[in-house]
């Protein structure tokens, strides 16, 4: 990686030194610069930001012919290399235009824009995981209801050219050893704090018609490329149709207000003073043992059958039920698995919550919501639906928005119905609660973890049971070292792609789940 970041350093220090304050210093296509000004114009003039930082602005040459044209918008523009930077000082800068050398790390964090821009700054990032850092650095100076536009490269983008290239008998474009291309897991993390407000694809024309007709007849007049060719300025000037080409365009909002928490002093004050209170929970033995005597009684009193959620059973403590709805806020997932139906409160917690999800995103996003049609679901799976459970989940509300199925949550048939349903879903949260023996948990964690998205959950209930009295579950098959709580530390020998949780337990204290909310890191 340090090499593949020294290319990317001498690359651009190159640039800078052969091209200065010309276009060509941040790409060849010259053209193509025309067709990101004007998406960029375009949403100035949409949104009308009061300050714009240019993330990775080279030597500052779409950034100044912004700054020109909206002389009441502020610019900022900073790149981490100094040639670049003293090339974009090179001439006079226009009044709102400042240009920064250095790491997006190192910008004061009480600075704060409406508009962020970065134009094939993240491809030139050493690796896929130091991507999502950056941007979750870059987020952190977004102004409440900010924006986020980027046009980057994608790897598919690059394999779909490249093969209609090879058709032709044109040889497929290089990729520069220093470029990391993007893929959808980039833009699985970006929504996971930001709205999608537009996708498209600002040059597709452009590569259609330089990459590939004019491509192909150099190559058949036997002419070198020219980047100046009056056909690159025709591809400019076509209407962009289609999603062709590496180059993808975004446009977010920002929707998580603790994303910019520099716009609210107070809510981060108080967010680092429960992150400390919540870590001296765990070295507290009274509150601890308080817990753990409070859970002990609590369980032998079937405390947890006392609740209702809009008017169903739910068979969940409180606490967890709080858990549940941050980690659903958090994940935004567009589908929950449950095994275990009893009542069926819990799905008719989760599909609320999947509900004001959809709410929220028709509010943020300026659309009508349509309840007949919602995007996110929750699906159940019992072995046992009993028929009048299942009549009266069926008569809620939420119903629409609910699916089941009877049978076995192990059975292979079971298994396969659950797969193929969940193909047609990105973000996926797990929750198991049924029978609760070692072997059939470690069987479902088999079946159904691996369903969990990377930084989503899979939950699993009544972990509890290895630490209660031996006495506590008489009539039932399981009860110390033989229970869903044995079967997590047995499946997480093997499968490190998950980790326990420890805040969410340390946090909650009073929870039937310790060590069971499993983390999805990799």
């Amino acid at each position: 990686m340090k090499k593949k970041n020294e290319e990317m350093i001498r690359f651009w220090t190159d640039r800078a030194t052969r091209f200065g304050q010309d276009p060509r210093g941040n790409t060849r296509d010259v053209w193509l610069r025309e067709v990101e000004l004007r998406a960029l114009e375009n949403i100035l003039n949409n949104y009308k930001p009061r300050n714009v930082l240019d993330f990775g602005c080279a030597n500052g040459f779409t950034t100044k012919r912004l700054a020109e044209k909206f002389p009441d918008t502020t610019f900022v523009g900073v790149d981490i290399n100094v040639e670049m930077i003293n090339a974009a000082n090179l001439s006079p800068l226009p009044h709102n235009l400042t240009f920064q050398c250095l790491d997006i790390a190192m910008l004061d964090h009480s600075e704060c824009f409406d508009l962020i821009i970065s134009i094939r700054v993240f491809q030139n990032i050493e690796s896929a995981q130091k991507q999502l850092d950056t941007f979750d650095l870059l987020i952190k100076h977004l102004c409440f209801n900010g924006l986020f536009f980027f046009i980057e490269s994608y790897e598919d983008g690059y394999s779909q050219i490249n093969a209609d290239r090879i058709a032709i008998d044109l040889p497929a474009l290089p990729i520069l050893p220093h470029l990391t291309l993007l893929n959808d897991k980039f833009n699985d993390h970006v929504a996971t704090r930001l709205s999608l407000l537009d996708v498209g694809c600002s040059s597709s024309s452009y590569y259609l018609i330089t990459r590939l007709v004019y491509s192909k007849l150099a190559q058949i007049n036997d002419e070198p490329i020219d980047y100046d060719h009056p056909l690159h300025k025709l591809a400019a000037l076509v209407p962009q149709v289609g999603f062709y080409g590496p180059q993808r365009t975004y446009l977010y909002k920002i929707i998580d207000r603790t994303a910019s928490p520099q716009t609210c002093p107070e809510i981060e004050k108080f967010n680092k003073e429960r992150v400390i209170r919540v870590k001296a929970y765990e070295a507290s033995n009274s509150l601890c043992n308080s817990a753990e005597l409070w859970m002990n009684e609590s369980m032998r009193n079937m405390y947890a059958y006392n609740f209702d959620w809009l008017g169903r059973p739910i068979i969940q403590t409180p606490v967890d039920m709080v858990a549940m709805q941050e980690l659903i806020w958090k994940i935004k997932p567009d589908l929950i698995i449950e095994t275990g139906i009893a009542h069926g409160g819990s799905l008719i917690m989760n599909a609320s919550l999947l509900a004001m999800l959809d709410y929220c995103d028709a509010i943020e996003n300026g659309e009508m919501l349509d309840p007949s049609m919602p995007k996110r679901r929750v699906l159940g799976i019992d072995i046992d639906i009993r028929a009048h459970n299942c009549a009266a989940i069926e008569a809620h509300p939420m119903a629409n928005r609910i699916d089941m199925i009877q049978g076995s949550s192990v059975a292979q048939d079971i298994i396969s119905q659950v797969h193929e349903y969940s193909k047609n879903y990105k973000k996926i949260l797990i929750s198991l609660d049924s029978n609760h023996t070692h072997e059939h948990v470690l069987a479902e964690l088999e079946a159904y973890a691996p369903l969990t998205s990377v930084g989503s959950y899979c939950i699993v209930f009544d972990t509890i049971v290895e630490d209660m009295p031996a006495d506590m579950f008489p009539d039932r098959p399981w009860g110390a070292g033989d229970n869903p709580k044995t079967a997590v530390w047995e499946y997480l020998k093997t499968h490190n792609e998950f980790e326990v949780d420890k805040v969410i337990q340390n946090k909650l204290l009073i929870t039937v789940a310790p060590d069971g909310y499993l983390k999805r890191i990799k």
